[in-house]
């Protein structure tokens, strides 16, 4: 008796799954995303020209926010949301320039890297130190440098510099 329980569970599996397709939710080129620690239907997705799209609801309706001021190919490819005060967003990019910040949940941003250097970020270079999570580490693939936070993001400091062509991702 179990055992053919077992195999239609299985066979009900196999046919749903055969079924399943994925479907776009964004119609625009996307890159970076980040999903609340502690909301998961939250998300924020990085797109081209300084975008970035936020939904509140899983994914079914988004809206658009402006990371500074809008403009022709930037891409947003890194999003940090701080694990304990959500409302605090660490954006980077590719031709962003810079690390920007909101403490209002992706209303409003501020520039907070100082250098006067363009930052480069690639990939996944924006993370928070897993034993304090107001520390984080950002890191400029062009110049190889790391950079570090001790307040949220507020302010930055750059703390190394790898001795390596570019710092694509940091874990």
């Amino acid at each position: 008796m179990y055992k053919y329980i077992l195999i239609l569970i299985v066979g009900i599996f196999t046919v749903n799954s055969t079924n399943a397709q994925w479907r776009k939710l964004i119609a625009a080129q996307t890159y970076g995303f980040a999903t609340n620690p502690q909301n998961s239907k939250t998300i924020f997705v990085g797109g081209i020209d300084r975008k970035l799209y936020r939904s509140f609801d899983g994914g079914i309706s988004w809206d658009t926010l402006s990371v500074g001021f809008v403009s022709d190919g930037p891409k947003i490819t890194n999003i940090f949301i701080h694990p304990i005060d959500t409302n605090i967003i660490i954006a980077g990019g590719l031709g962003l320039g810079t690390i920007q910040r909101s403490t209002d949940g992706g209303n409003t941003w501020k520039i907070v890297s100082t250098w006067d250097y363009p930052i480069s970020m690639p990939s996944e270079t924006i993370i928070n130190d897993v034993n304090n999570s107001d520390v984080i580490y950002a890191a400029n693939k062009n110049r190889s440098i790391i950079f570090k936070s001790i307040n949220k993001g507020a302010t930055w400091d750059s703390i190394s510099r790898v001795p390596a062509f570019a710092v694509c991702t940091l874990q």
